[in-house]
């Protein structure tokens, strides 16, 4: 059983996807509660990969990866997750974001990268 402090007063009621979190954080969630559970979490991240892909901060070939690393980070740090401070929903939607952060922040060290081996080599023969 899981206790809750009841000095911790809740702003908000959990939802029942935050309850699946909450029983897969405390190791109590059946293997079925815990494949809703990652569904849901794909499912959240889905919405926000799909928003920043139409918005141009992604492009739609990084979507499917964005997904998967939100879903891997979401669960790495499951046991993070304050159910006090926000939704299991609000939680992943906020891992989505930094992920997307991530991959713009390589693409602009891609890009320099690139940018500065053409600048280097521009004009010079290659070996043979």
């Amino acid at each position: 059983m899981i206790h809750i402090d009841k000095k911790v007063k809740m702003s908000r009621p959990l939802t029942e996807i935050d309850i699946m979190a909450l029983l897969a954080k405390h190791g109590l969630a059946s293997e079925e509660l815990c494949n809703a559970l990652a569904a849901e979490t794909l499912k959240s991240a889905k919405i926000v990969a799909y928003i920043a892909a139409r918005r141009g901060l992604v492009s739609w070939a990084e979507v499917e990866d964005i997904i998967q690393s939100t879903a891997e980070k979401a669960w790495k740090y499951l046991k993070s997750w304050n159910s006090t401070k926000s939704s299991w929903i609000t939680y992943v939607s906020w891992i989505t974001k930094s992920v997307i952060g991530d991959y713009g922040r390589n693409l602009c060290r891609r890009q320099e990268a690139e940018n500065l081996y053409y600048e280097n080599y521009k004009g010079e023969p290659e070996d043979e």
